[in-house]
């Protein structure tokens, strides 16, 4: 009554299918996992190695495309889109360092959304950035990073964002902003008070 060779079928598809999910999952954990290690190396100036790990989660990506370019139900698994908006993180935070310049969206090959939000979680790596360059007195590139993070910002007020996440990543901009805004007023502020040294009372009777 039942064809066997039809539920056969169909059980290998979903074991198939499951399989390469799972591969899917797996690959994308360990190209989130490369790409924190990139820009852990990155904030410690190791580029060297930021660029080994960066090397290793492009590898694994392009595993991921090739398996997902098979069903398209692959190329929407959430652990992917995750990873992808890390490594974009990583990727363009590299990219900054070396050029100072922002990376486009086709020279990564990912989705719109989620470069934005690959770019929204940037800016928290660079107010990060500019705390180590001020420690540093480097005050120069604290200004640097401060206009590219407000290029960024000024580039989601043109977006129509509603409530989602890229929402809440454009408040996280605003606020990473502001953080890397209060350094400089910071840094301002000490440069004025050794350019003006108060005037000693001994000063003032003479």
């Amino acid at each position: 009554m039942f064809p066997s060779k039809n539920f056969e079928k169909i059980r290998k598809q979903l074991v198939a299918y499951s399989e390469k999910r799972e591969e899917i999952i797996k690959a994308s954990r360990d190209v989130l996992r490369f790409s924190k290690m990139a820009i852990s190396s990155l904030h410690r100036n190791d580029v060297k190695e930021a660029e080994k790990h960066l090397s290793d989660a492009e590898a694994l990506l392009k595993k991921i495309k090739a398996s997902a370019a098979l069903d398209v139900k692959l190329a929407v698994v959430g652990a992917y889109s995750a990873a992808m908006q890390e490594y974009i993180e990583a990727k363009t935070f590299f990219h900054f360092i070396k050029t100072k310049k922002l990376l486009d969206l086709d020279s990564l090959g990912a989705e719109p959304e989620d470069y934005l939000m690959g770019l929204s979680d940037l800016t928290g790596e660079l107010a990060r950035s500019a705390v180590l360059k001020t420690i540093s007195k480097n005050y120069p590139d604290v200004h640097l990073v401060r206009d590219f993070v407000v290029g960024i910002h000024d580039f989601f007020l043109t977006l129509d964002l509603g409530n989602g996440e890229l929402r809440k990543k454009y408040d996280a901009i605003k606020w990473n902003l502001k953080k890397i805004e209060d350094i400089i007023y910071d840094i301002e502020t000490k440069t004025a008070h050794h350019s003006h040294p108060a005037v000693s009372a001994g000063d003032e009777r003479e």
